[in-house]
């Protein structure tokens, strides 16, 4: 899927250009079936789509009404180096398997992975003043991954010391050798535990090779897609555990031979949102506490820029961060809720969504179906008023 980085205009169009026409032929086929134009244009996406629906109000600003950017990719080169340095950090201390070689899916157990996510509950579910298994209050948990290291002659409900090494310098996120942080650090949130965050980080045990989507997706890309003049190499996963983060990032920074650098997609990082913000245009992010491949931090950062940047910022952005879920959906999260509503709410009546009602899906991950939740915007977080059924939530509300 990204041989498309070989030709300079695929690049272009999946950085940007693709929104103008895109935009024309939807807006065209809703001509034909209603027999009218819309009255409001409203961009949705996650991941990528969240990058793009960035991209929207900064190259486009007079396209779109609101854009919803979820779990947005907007520093994707960089959160994808990152990616390429918790692979290494996963295979340096995986077992090996029945081949002989590092088997990074068993390179943290189910039970290891539950006694993270309790060792997380421990310290941080409390904070936001009811232990329900959910850590709403993301920047105020205290977690220092040591107190899971096993004591002397314990062997069970703890994890070795090389793990728990491991399990920080991952959660801190990848430097070069001059300690510069590359990308961003990451939240500690139980659903690190769920399948949704495993898939990305270390994949399913006795995969060989490994099939994790660190390894499977994010070097191609890397190498394809975001360094300029591409990269073809013949195994992929050699080329990540070979990947040098003092030699190799500057190539994703520059642009040769008529390619574009990986850092046009950077252009989503942009704080300058005057024009989108003149026409009364505005975005709702979200994201999961427990996303494997974006970081909930950096999305927080990008909001406090813009906070930083317009005293009204509240006027026209919002960030509500999903507890537990991965990304763009799944984990233990109340990871059910219409942001659209929201979105449109703001838009045509000026009511500016202070909440968003969300609610648990019955699925494998999630231990109390019939939960329900609000999920508030930042810098507020769901907070128990101190009486009612922890699974409502009228229960709680936004501090």
């Amino acid at each position: 899927s990204y041989l498309f980085g070989l030709d300079p205009q695929a690049r272009a169009d999946k950085g940007y250009s693709s929104i103008p026409p895109v935009n024309a032929a939807a807006k065209a086929l809703i001509n034909a079936v209603y027999a009218r134009a819309p009255s409001r244009s409203y961009f949705v996406g996650c991941s990528n789509g969240g990058r793009q629906a960035m991209v929207a109000t900064q190259r486009y600003p007079d396209m779109f009404d609101g854009v919803i950017a979820a779990a947005p990719a907007y520093r994707v080169p960089l959160a994808a180096i990152d990616g390429v340095g918790h692979v290494q950090t996963f295979m340096s201390i995986a077992p090996k398997g029945s081949d002989g070689k590092p088997d990074l899916g068993s390179a943290l157990t189910r039970d290891e992975l539950k006694v993270i996510a309790d060792g997380i509950l421990d310290a941080c579910d409390a904070a936001d003043g009811v232990k329900d298994g959910m850590v709403q209050a993301v920047k105020a948990g205290k977690f220092d991954p040591a107190v899971l290291a096993c004591k002397p002659g314990q062997n069970s409900a703890c994890l070795p010391e090389q793990k728990v090494k491991a399990l920080a310098k991952v959660q801190a996120g990848t430097r070069n050798s001059k300690g510069e942080l590359i990308y961003s650090d990451w939240p500690y949130d139980p659903g690190m535990a769920a399948p949704g965050w495993t898939a990305w980080k270390i994949g399913s045990p006795n995969a060989s090779p490994p099939n994790a989507r660190n390894v499977t997706l994010i070097p191609g890309s890397i190498a394809y897609d975001f360094m300029s003049p591409p990269e073809k190499p013949a195994d992929l996963l050699e080329w990540t555990l070979k990947f040098d983060f003092d030699r190799d990032p500057p190539k994703v920074m520059k642009g040769a031979d008529g390619f574009e650098s990986g850092m046009e997609f950077e252009a989503s990082a942009s704080t300058d949102l005057d024009k989108f913000k003149a026409r009364g245009g505005k975005i709702i992010f979200t994201h999961g506490a427990a996303d494997p491949i974006f970081s909930a931090l950096d999305t927080i950062r990008y909001q406090e820029a813009l906070n930083a940047k317009y005293a009204d910022a509240a006027s026209f952005s919002r960030l509500f961060v999903i507890p537990g879920m991965n990304h763009c959906a799944g984990g233990p999260a109340t990871d059910a809720f219409d942001a659209v509503a929201a979105l449109d709410a703001w838009v045509e009546k000026g009511i500016a969504p202070e909440m968003i009602p969300a609610k648990a899906r019955k699925t494998p991950d999630v231990p109390w179906p019939d939960r329900t939740r609000p999920l508030c915007a930042y810098p507020k977080v769901a907070t128990y008023r101190g009486s009612g059924s922890v699974e409502d939530a009228a229960s709680f509300d936004c501090k």
